[in-house]
């Protein structure tokens, strides 16, 4: 049996918005790597969810309306990114067992928490950590500190003035607190 190009158009117009719903929530809610599978697997689940709806919106003319179908699946994506930023914030477990590494289980917390960095040559900073590259972007990690100072080893702060913020590479790191 040959394949069209009917047929291909047909399988990329019922997979694609399934694609770009789980796509939405994985950009903006649940931000861990998948394999290809996995993604093909989700993609195929969200895109009959997709489906369902946007029918039930065209009054079951779906096939018809693509862009009907992109809409849905941007809300729905958007909605599920929704629930799980707020099951998350309620629940940190179900983020902490989603996550790739401890390092991104610390920094996906919102707000950002105040945090000390112990670096192996250029001493203790603290500050806000408003951004960490995490696992998902990255395998070269590192840390941002907002508002930084610098704790000397009498453990008292000596602000940096006219310093924005501190960029920490993962490979100079010691040690990370992260206070409540």
């Amino acid at each position: 049996m040959t394949i069209g190009a009917s047929d291909f158009a047909d399988t990329l117009r019922l997979l694609l918005p399934g694609f770009v719903c789980m796509k939405v929530f994985y950009w903006l809610g649940l931000r861990t790597k998948r394999s290809d599978a996995q993604w093909v697997l989700w993609s195929i689940l969200a895109a009959g969810l997709v489906s369902v709806v946007a029918a039930q919106l065209s009054g079951n003319q779906a096939d018809d309306n693509l862009l009907l179908a992109f809409v849905v699946a941007v809300s729905l994506g958007l909605l599920l990114a929704g629930v799980w930023q707020v099951a998350s914030a309620r629940w940190p477990g179900l983020a902490m067992d989603q996550a790739i590494r401890s390092w991104d289980v610390v920094f996906m917390r919102s707000p950002a928490h105040w945090t000390e960095v112990i670096t192996k040559e250029h001493g203790t900073f603290l500050g806000q950590a408003s951004s960490a590259a995490t696992s998902v972007e990255s395998d070269d990690l590192d840390v941002l500190l907002t508002q930084p100072t610098i704790v000397n080893a009498d453990r008292t702060e000596v602000a940096l003035p006219g310093v924005e913020s501190v960029l920490i590479r993962r490979e100079d790191i010691a040690v990370i607190y992260v206070y409540k």
